[in-house]
Parts: structure tokens; sequence; C-alpha cells
């Protein structure tokens, strides 16, 4: 990722991205504890385990020309190569060639969302109205406010804030082209009789299980002995719904624990208590969409979304800055440049489909 990066955005841009994210950790938690809202957050460990030799030979190579442009960054990572410890500590197969630590979370996104909504509500600070799908945009130059319009009626607003994620090319298509929605796949094992993990591991860090280039899958584990897991990237589907699931990603999800871990109970596949889908949001050039959009006819409305299906450590800095603008606040420098709608970068993504090259962005950072 880092040097896919600086290619792209160049050096310094790829610092502020790697930046932003890892401040994530930190602020997300702050937040949750100021609020005091029970959301199961656990500052933990995140591996990085490596099944692909080649695979982990270039993340570790990255990681040192990360060391020569942001040693404070590097500095948070650990590589580990003893097998011994892969085996032993971490739990991983012989199968695992190496292992990257930094310090993560795992928490309960629908707890702390809900924890935050709940008090505004009851304080009559916010309206929410849940089902009430928009069906269009009036938005001209000249008003002073933009008409949304729903199933239930019109709303009026001086700002419309487009912050549906792999959906925002239903209502907005001039961004339609730039986001892909693909359904990801989730199980979620029950913990054993004793209240430990049916994977045979520890409960002190989550994984991302690295198959092969762009092939893995994550691994949550709650303090109860419970796992979810996640991704599967063979068989998924570029869709937009999420009321189904697909069979090659489960499948997948049941046994992998069989070849990628050390000790799985032998009948773990049928811990699995609950199995869903969701629907990520990957951007063409890999960053989010943020601010005010800058396209004719709309002029009252911003955007918040696409997050590369990792918005646990893009979202929640991204809408906090897209508030304060709003506010009309101005980001800060260390806020990365890349994520901003602006015509040029939306002229740069049209130019890589129609070439089918790379999206050239550094010369506008």
């Amino acid at each position: 990722m880092w040097e896919e990066r600086k290619r792209s955005f160049g050096i310094e841009e790829a610092i502020r991205l790697s930046a932003f994210e890892h401040a994530h950790l930190e602020v997300m938690a702050n937040a949750i504890e100021e609020d005091n809202i029970d959301c199961d957050l656990c500052l933990t460990q995140g591996i990085e385990a490596y099944y692909d030799q080649k695979d982990f030979e270039k993340a570790v190579a990255g990681l040192e020309d990360m060391r020569s442009h942001a040693p404070h960054l590097a500095e948070k990572h650990t590589v580990y190569t003893d097998t011994k410890y892969l085996t032993d500590v971490l739990k991983l197969s012989p199968r695992a060639v190496g292992a990257i630590a930094v310090p993560a979370a795992s928490m309960w996104p629908y707890k702390w969302i809900t924890g935050v909504l709940g008090p505004l509500i009851d304080q009559d600070k916010i309206n929410v109205q849940t089902n009430t799908p928009v069906t269009s945009i009036t938005d001209r130059v000249q008003d002073e406010y933009a008409t949304v319009k729903t199933a239930r009626g019109d709303i009026r607003a001086k700002h419309v804030v487009h912050a549906t994620n792999a959906w925002l090319g239903r209502l907005l298509p001039e961004l339609r082209p730039f986001i892909s929605p693909l359904r990801g796949n989730v199980l979620s094992y029950a913990p054993t009789a004793g209240g430990k993990s049916p994977l045979g591991l520890k409960s002190d860090y989550s994984l991302w299980l690295r198959y092969g280039v762009k092939d893995y899958d994550y691994l949550i584990q709650r303090k109860d002995g419970r796992v979810i897991v996640g991704r599967a990237n063979t068989g998924r589907k570029a869709v937009g719904d999420d009321s189904q699931t697909d069979l090659g990603p489960l499948s997948h999800l049941r046994g992998f624990a069989h070849e990628a871990l050390a000790s799985p109970e032998a009948d773990a596949a049928t811990k699995v208590s609950h199995a869903w889908a969701g629907i990520l949001a990957f951007s063409q050039d890999g960053v989010p969409f943020a601010g005010r959009l800058p396209f004719p006819g709309r002029s009252h409305q911003w955007v918040c979304g696409g997050y590369h299906a990792t918005g646990m450590i893009k979202a929640f800095l991204t809408s906090q800055m897209v508030a304060g603008l709003i506010l009309g606040e101005e980001p800060g420098e260390d806020f990365p440049q890349s994520i901003f709608a602006t015509s040029d970068r939306i002229r740069q993504l049209r130019i890589s489909l129609d070439t089918g090259g790379p999206v050239l962005t550094k010369a506008r950072l």
C-alpha cells in the first residue's frame, strides 16, 4: 500500500494518508470514552499474517522504505519471522511465512453509532427519518435551499451531504463510474462451551490473513471467545444488494481455519452462528471522496464516502473534516489532499477510465 501511494500521489501525500489512517485509533477511542458509550471497544494488536513469501518480502521492503521517509509511522510496526512465534504465540499454521504487527482496536460499530445518535434524538437535537428513500434532489445556484424529494415528502436544506458510500452513484451519476460496490460476506463463530475461540486463538489480537496480493480475510476476536471473519475475495460479486450472501465466500470462511491457523477445533465449522453480507465501496484511485461537489447543479451538496473497503480508518476523520467545511472551517495542512472531490481529480479519473492507464495525480498535490 505504501509503494502504491508513493507512485500515485508522491511521498508527501503518501505520508499524509498513512498518518491520517493511523490517527483514527486514538481519535475514535477518545471519542468513545468521552461519550461513555458501551460498544465493546478493545485496544489490541492488529496482526497482518502473510502466507506468500514474495508478498511478505514486498511488505517488509515497503516498511523499510517508509522508515526512510516517515520513521514515526514505520516504528509503529513490528515484523515477525520466527516460526515458533508464528505458530506458538500467534497460532498461525506452518503455511505462514511472516507477520507484521501494528496497534489496533476492535469495537461494535452499530452500538457506537446508536450510542451517539440515541441521546441526540432524545434531546430533539437531530431528526432521523428512517426508511425514507430519496428519489431526487433539485439544486439551483440562485436558490437558498436545495429540495430533497423523498417517498414521504420534500425536505429543504442549505446543505445536503451524500454519505451513502457504495451507493453514492444512485443520486450522483457523476461519481458512478468511479465507485464500485462489492458484496462482502461475513461469518460469526460462537465461542466454545468454555468461552474460548473455536479457532484456537488467543483473544488479544485481530488478524489480516494475507494469502497473496489482494487476497485476504480479516478476523476480529471478541473477549467472550466469539470470532468475526469476513471478506473472502474468491467468488465475491460486484453488486449493491446486501439482502443475499454468496456461496463461494461463505464456504471459504467456514473452512479456511484448518489451513491458515494452527489449532482450530475439529468441528469449528459447526460453531458458525450467523452469516450476513455488506456492501463495500471501492474507489477508482483508492481514496474516499469528500468535500463540496464540483458539478453543475450541486451547489448546496457535499460528498463523504467511497472508503475503499476500509472505512474504520477513514470515515471518522473524513466526516469530521466535511462537517468542519460546512461550518466554514479550513482543514489542517496534514489532512490528505487526495481525498477532496475536486474538478481536477474527477478529470484525472475520467482520463484514467478512457485510456485504461493509471490515475496521475502528483501534479495537483
